[in-house]
């Protein structure tokens, strides 16, 4: 298992451990685990859910919220950027990699819903990651020394 597949199934182990709602029904914990299985399909969003859940799309939209906490959509897109957070710190990894490796298959659609999500652009958020594991290891080497 290569970097990049090791980051996306550890983000979708955490999605699976902290977002468990107790008590849910079985539709939405149904839901919950196509999500979980189909996470960076590109086709993957509340519609296709629904389908292959064989769910009422309304109904189960409310349902969702109340028990997880956050609509479908939110969920989804809160669980392909946290993946595309961790993989920005392999610098080998391509912005589009990433993209397309977290389900988006237009880089400007990746663009904008991850701007929205953390504030910055990829690129920004890669050059913070990049300069704070520079200044922890140089910290870490200053300190060795002493």
């Amino acid at each position: 298992m290569n970097a990049l597949q090791h980051e996306l199934l550890r983000v979708t182990e955490e999605l699976k451990q902290t977002r468990a709602p107790e008590g849910a029904p079985p539709s939405v914990l149904k839901a919950l685990d196509y999500i979980h299985h189909h996470l960076y399909d590109e086709t993957l969003d509340a519609t296709t859910v629904c389908i292959h859940c064989d769910l009422n799309n309304h109904n189960i939209s409310s349902r969702f919220k109340y028990h997880v906490g956050v609509g479908m959509r939110r969920y989804i897109e809160m669980g392909r950027m946290e993946a595309a957070k961790r993989l920005l710190h392999h610098e080998h990894l391509s912005i589009l990699q990433i993209a397309w490796s977290v389900g988006y298959t237009y880089p400007e659609s990746f663009a904008r819903a991850f701007k929205r999500y953390t504030g910055q652009t990829a690129s920004e958020y890669r050059k913070k990651v990049l300069r704070r594991t520079v200044k922890t290891v140089g910290q870490e080497t200053e300190s060795e020394q002493l």
